[in-house]
């Protein structure tokens, strides 16, 4: 699990092969932390009408552009999406459960 501590702009993060929200269950008997298709990357406002979304997949290759920080109380990161260059907030909770550090080449 990743540390808001290592999160300092230009540290490379893959996306693990299983995407997880990291949000705890919610009520007795609701699953937490269920697997998930894709991360939500939002270029532009976070749930507004002017961003968009982009689909974070595993494999993919985020570069840190902001270290983790609360927006309208909402915990975010920003990032930039090495293949596209698309730069865009991530919650924290679901890049820190779902992406891991990228080994030196």
């Amino acid at each position: 699990m990743l540390k808001k501590e290592h999160m300092t702009p230009g540290v490379q993060l893959v996306v693990k092969d299983v995407i997880k929200d990291g949000v705890p269950s919610l009520a007795p008997g609701m699953p937490a932390n269920q697997p998930k298709e894709y991360m939500s990357l939002f270029a532009g406002k976070v749930g507004g009408l002017h961003g968009r979304e982009v689909r974070i997949v595993p494999g993919d290759i985020l570069i840190v552009e902001k270290k983790p920080r609360k927006v309208d109380g909402v915990n975010l990161c920003r990032v930039r999406r090495a293949i596209s260059q698309t730069v865009g907030e991530v919650y924290w909770c679901e890049l820190r459960m779902s992406a891991r550090l990228r080994d030196a080449a």
